[in-house]
């Protein structure tokens, strides 16, 4: 038997642990390469060839809620990170399942816009998006 607990996830932008407690209701994670591993040109005669595409780039986006303690850290670090003339908000990426196999890892991390603000008469949500240079992945 196979057990799914979201809090059983470890995610570390930049170095910094991100806690499981303020994360939104729903969709909380989302892991996402930027490019496909190939792409492929078909012929007039249907023929297929495929190449090999070297980006390995990726993004995460992970939602808080508005109250969430995180979100002054990672502003924080993103303040800094624009502020600085060499960028300090890079850092390791890492986002790994404690009760299974699945890991996504890159050397380099950083925010990559600050998330978009709304205000309704209840909580709302913030979404991180994280850039990653050269994200490796397992899903398992």
């Amino acid at each position: 038997m196979k057990n799914y607990d979201p809090k059983h996830y470890t995610l570390v932008v930049a170095g910094i642990p991100i806690p499981t407690k303020g994360y939104a209701d729903g969709e909380f994670i989302k892991i996402e390469r930027e490019s496909p591993a190939y792409t492929k040109k078909v012929g007039t005669d249907g023929s297929v060839t495929r190449s090999r595409q070297h980006n390995k780039s990726g993004t995460c986006t992970f939602t808080t809620m508005q109250h969430a303690d995180i979100n002054a850290v990672l502003s924080t670090l993103h303040n800094a990170d624009l502020n600085s003339e060499n960028g300090a908000g890079i850092g390791p990426f890492l986002l790994k399942d404690r009760n299974g196999l699945t890991v996504h890892a890159g050397k380099n991390c950083w925010i990559a816009k600050s998330p978009d603000v709304s205000l309704d008469k209840e909580a709302t949500t913030r979404a991180w998006q994280i850039d990653i240079d050269e994200l490796e992945s397992f899903e398992g």
